[in-house]
């Protein structure tokens, strides 16, 4: 009987290991859709920000299956998903970007702090570069709260 269960449980894994592999290559599949529009923009702007990065951003943000892929509208505009086109919210989530990355590297820390600033905010640039320079898990926890504090 145990043995039966056991192989019951392995195989109820085995499913769900396949089910979430097929997910996230269907998502993959969506956001690379957008590498010629993400190109398309870098080739537009000066910017340090790299397509890699940007399709990286995609993925985390929406999987590219909503109008505003970057989730940039609340840099735009101060309101969610106002962005109703791709390429704006490209060319948006972009020039956010590349602003981020050059403040982090004129205050001396490291790209991924540019990167979650995209969602926390310029602020947490000058949050890590006073604690240390280097983005870190435990740094990214309570920035909401010290933030709560400030308020």
């Amino acid at each position: 009987m145990f043995k039966i269960f056991r192989k019951l449980i392995f195989l109820i894994l085995l499913i769900l290991v396949c089910y979430k592999f097929i997910q996230v290559h269907h998502d993959v599949k969506q956001v690379m859709n957008y590498r010629s529009l993400v190109r398309e923009v870098l080739d537009e702007q000066d910017t340090v920000a790299n397509e890699e990065l940007v399709l990286a951003m995609i993925y985390t943000e929406t999987k590219g299956k909503v109008s505003d892929v970057m989730q940039s509208s609340e840099s735009a505009t101060g309101q969610k998903n106002s962005i109703l086109d791709n390429k704006e919210s490209i060319r948006q989530g972009v020039q956010t970007l590349s602003t981020n990355l050059n403040v982090a590297q004129e205050k001396k820390v490291d790209v991924w702090t540019a990167v979650q600033a995209y969602n926390f905010g310029r602020a947490y640039i000058d949050y890590i570069a006073k604690h240390g320079g280097e983005n870190t898990l435990d740094l990214a926890k309570n920035i909401p709260k010290i933030l709560l504090h400030q308020v």
